[in-house]
């Protein structure tokens, strides 16, 4: 403003509105146009203005806080909590988890217990899991608790305290649960027994968890989640139920069933399959130690533990009649007197199936003996360089 005061290169124009306001309020005069000010004390006064600004917003929100105490808003007022039930509870700090109690900290980060992983609590247990209880993921499976995770959960009180809300949201939750129990339901444990899971998986409840870990590759879609795509493929492969069948029990459609066949098969051969079957899931050393019983270590390898014991057995699986003419030749057992394929089995002596290889046709061309050759000759697995001179 004082243009003999400062140099030309440190002169800044007043075209800001706010600037020029607050300029004036100072000077108690009028600013023109063509008047300057310094770069400093423009800087200066910014901040000054900037801070005003701060200071009124802070107030005008404890304004509006103070009248949202005094005046309540027009939607729904929660009740307070005044009806106590003989039910237990858990916790209900969020810094802690209510399954293991660690605490929350930035290595290790807690979440909200999902709506449907306390339904689950309050059926399978009779324990309220009140809203700001935290866990860890590591005990959930997709938005329910694993088996382990409900067996290790304590309440920390005998009765809760609830409000109309707390009433009205736990029964509605309860309800919408138990009306998928009359249906085929792998999301809901609580639908279905432990033997359940054997009779139409082979797996138990346990099992079944840590196979839907691995299939990582998997996504929920809006027909069926991630532990029904891999039910859908296990039912078919223990009961061979056709697709029109197994739409019937997982209230799905024909094709539903047949992409979610494909769609698991493929997550389990790339993700699940390569970790627990073949040559290349364990080492020669783990495997002769491991998977040895005594009486094979005395009877073929004289205790030397390097020694690996392996039992190479050729199995049936039974399939329908094909109409295709060659293919139906080549897989017809004269042995059984029916159409058939033989995977090689691979196991130790203690039973355990260290891999499978093929299948191969049922004619007479592939007998143990033939199929064991093959192997060699092919060098399938690398089964060369796994298997050493003095293994049995």
């Amino acid at each position: 403003m004082y243009e003999n005061a400062f140099k030309e290169t440190n002169r800044r124009a007043i075209l800001n509105s706010g600037l020029r306001n607050y300029v004036e309020s100072i000077l108690k005069r009028h600013v023109y146009e063509h008047d300057a000010i310094c770069l400093k004390c423009r800087t200066r006064i910014q901040r000054e203005i900037q801070a005003n600004k701060l200071v009124n917003n802070v107030t005008v929100a404890e304004k509006n806080k103070s009248n949202e105490k005094k005046q309540p808003s027009s939607g729904g007022v929660l009740s307070p909590k005044t009806i106590q039930l003989p039910i237990c509870s858990t916790t209900k700090s969020h810094r802690m988890c209510i399954v293991c109690k660690k605490q929350n900290s930035n290595r290790h980060k807690l979440i909200v217990v999902p709506n449907e992983a306390k339904t689950q609590t309050f059926i399978d247990k009779g324990i309220f899991i009140s809203t700001n209880s935290r866990c860890c993921s590591d005990h959930l499976v997709g938005k329910y608790f694993k088996q382990e995770a409900l067996k290790a959960l304590k309440h920390t009180s005998s009765s809760t305290f609830f409000n109309r809300t707390d009433v009205n949201n736990l029964l509605d939750r309860t309800r919408s649960m138990l009306k998928d129990v009359g249906k085929l339901n792998f999301d809901v444990q609580i639908a279905m027994s432990d033997d359940d899971f054997v009779n139409l998986t082979g797996l138990t409840k346990q099992q079944f968890d840590v196979v839907a870990t691995h299939v990582t590759d998997l996504r929920n879609s809006e027909v069926r989640s991630i532990r029904t795509c891999l039910a859908i493929l296990l039912v078919k492969l223990r009961t061979g139920l056709s697709n029109t069948i197994l739409g019937t029990l997982f209230s799905l459609k024909s094709y539903n069933i047949r992409r979610a066949v494909h769609s698991a098969r493929e997550s389990l051969i790339k993700n699940f399959v390569p970790s627990f079957l073949g040559f290349n899931h364990m080492s020669h050393s783990v495997f002769a130690q491991s998977h040895t019983t005594p009486t094979a270590k005395t009877l073929f390898t004289g205790n030397n533990e390097d020694t690996a014991v392996l039992i190479l057995d050729g199995t049936y699986i039974y399939i329908q009649k094909s109409s295709y003419h060659k293919f139906q030749k080549k897989t017809y057992s004269m042995h059984k007197n029916r159409p058939l394929v033989k995977p090689m089995i691979i196991v130790g002596s203690d039973g355990y199936i260290l891999s499978v290889l093929g299948p191969y046709y049922a004619n007479g061309h592939n007998n143990d003996a033939s199929i064991t050759k093959h192997l060699f000759k092919t060098n399938a697995e690398d089964i060369k360089k796994w298997i050493k001179d003095d293994d049995v």
